[in-house]
């Protein structure tokens, strides 16, 4: 038998719809010089670009908008999707704003959209749809990258 290697990253979490798509990648914990490093969940989202021969391309290498998610930004989101409601979170780093919102799109889900104030006083909002299932899946997720983030397990 083939001595086959686990593959120890973990994949992403991807979402596509019409206007725009999301992904999201865990983060593990890692040391860089003698200094630790928590983990994050890395969330992106792309507006649609184009399409080519039947395959729907978006915007993931110039127009991207990403978002590092600790662990109060997944509580807060877990929280919300479990319970059925919504949540705003802010960031801020070197000038730039992002607005992170889950807003409940009646009894289909959420929306997510994530605002971005540049410096330079641009602006660029990207929203995406998630049914109930797909909620339902990075709430799973999500509880499972807690305890992976500190390295608890």
């Amino acid at each position: 038998m083939d001595n086959i290697e686990k593959n120890t990253l973990p994949s992403q979490f991807s979402i596509f719809k019409g206007k725009s798509a999301m992904r999201m990648q865990l983060q593990t914990p890692r040391s860089i010089e003698d200094k630790y490093k928590v983990g994050c969940v890395i969330l992106q989202l792309a507006p649609f670009k184009e399409e080519k021969n039947g395959t729907r391309i978006f915007a993931w290498e110039d127009l991207k908008l990403t978002v590092k998610m600790g662990v109060n930004d997944l509580t807060k989101i877990i929280y919300a999707i479990d319970s059925g409601g919504e949540v705003e979170l802010f960031h801020e780093f070197n000038g730039t704003n992002k607005t992170i919102k889950l807003k409940l799109n009646g009894d289909k889900g959420w929306f997510l959209s994530v605002l971005q104030n540049s410096q330079d006083g641009s602006k660029q909002n990207i929203s995406i749809p998630i049914t109930t299932d797909e909620g339902y899946a990075i709430g799973i997720m999500l509880k499972h990258a807690l305890p992976i983030i500190h390295n608890w397990v």
